[in-house]
């Protein structure tokens, strides 16, 4: 049997009657095909595990307050840092916060203005300035802009 390949399309139907109809379904399966992923390397898996521990770990030692804006129902989900820039700090414990869905988009967001009311933006540069001061600066020149 030929397994992987894309997923066949359930729009438009019901969970239901997607699985009544065994559309992206395997012959005698009530679940879906899963789709073909890029390798992970072995670095990253261990990357990727750390970073799911220390989110158990701020979860349960830590309030779920937005940093950002003190509004409830945050998450540890924002990197001060983003991983783009520097994967090695993904699974850094001082380079997650916790960030309501508006908050962390702002901050992964270019405008300036709006990150410079949040209530974290002190303490985040003052972050970034010691991991990456040559990010640090980079991001003073686009802010100064």
């Amino acid at each position: 049997m030929k397994r992987g390949g894309p997923l066949k399309s359930t729009k438009g139907l019901s969970s239901n009657k997607a699985l009544k109809s065994n559309k992206g379904l395997s012959p005698g399966s009530s679940t879906l095909k899963k789709s073909r992923l890029n390798p992970v390397s072995k670095k990253m898996k261990g990357l990727l595990s750390d970073y799911v521990k220390i989110k158990k770990d701020k979860i349960q030692n830590e309030g779920s307050e937005c940093r950002g804006c003190g509004g409830p129902n945050a998450a540890p989900n924002s990197h001060i840092i983003g991983r783009s820039k520097r994967e090695d700090l993904i699974a850094s414990s001082e380079n997650i916060t916790w960030h309501c869905r508006k908050c962390h988009d702002i901050w992964d967001g270019s405008d300036w203005d709006k990150k410079k009311r949040m209530n974290d933006f002190d303490s985040n540069m003052k972050y970034i300035k010691g991991a990456d001061p040559e990010y640090y600066n980079l991001l003073i020149n686009k802010a100064d802009k």
